[in-house]
């Protein structure tokens, strides 16, 4: 077979042997294939998750939480083309009835992958630009009232009870009374 790819001639052998039946099936299945360049890999969602993880440098939890995310929340588009997505659609991905802090996640890890296919010019922008993220909910911290603290600096023993005195008195994290 000879052909022209990126403006240079290539001949390859297909390892058949020269019969008249060989070339009509070389002009039949292989060549139609060559000139769409069917044998590229796909771009689909999981091709691009692949080449994401490849290119990062995560630490093992790091690894296995995007690999959790990936085959619990994302993997369902895993075959589908990178360019096929509408930002419609993403956004009723989005409405799932997760809480807002998974749903950053997810959507952190899938923007990744759609920006991989953006440096590879398969896209030509990232959905997830048009899709606000959830507004986290605000933690209000509850603290004890001082007949709690007193309950239970007073039913506490040893280097605990001096612990808790310590870190109820002073207003110190844990971290900061043990260091």
């Amino acid at each position: 077979v000879s052909l022209y790819q990126n403006g240079q001639r290539v001949r390859k052998s297909t390892k058949l042997p020269d019969t008249r039946e060989n070339r009509k099936r070389v002009e039949r299945d292989l060549i139609p294939k060559l000139e769409k360049n069917d044998f590229a890999p796909k771009k689909t969602v999981a091709y691009y998750y692949e080449r994401m993880m490849r290119q990062k440098d995560l630490k093992g939890s790091s690894i296995r939480r995007y690999g959790s995310i990936f085959e619990n929340h994302i993997q369902q588009f895993g075959d589908r083309e990178i360019d096929s997505f509408k930002v419609s659609e993403l956004k009723e991905w989005m409405s799932k009835s997760l809480s807002p802090k998974s749903l950053r996640l997810n959507a952190t890890v899938f923007r990744q992958i759609f920006d991989e296919a953006l440096y590879d010019e398969a896209i030509d922008k990232n959905p997830f630009e048009h899709i606000k993220p959830p507004k986290l909910n605000k933690f209000e911290p509850q603290p004890f009232n001082s007949e709690e603290v007193e309950l239970l600096i007073n039913n506490a023993t040893g280097w605990f009870k001096n612990l808790l005195a310590v870190l109820f008195m002073t207003g110190m994290r844990i971290g900061e009374a043990i260091a």
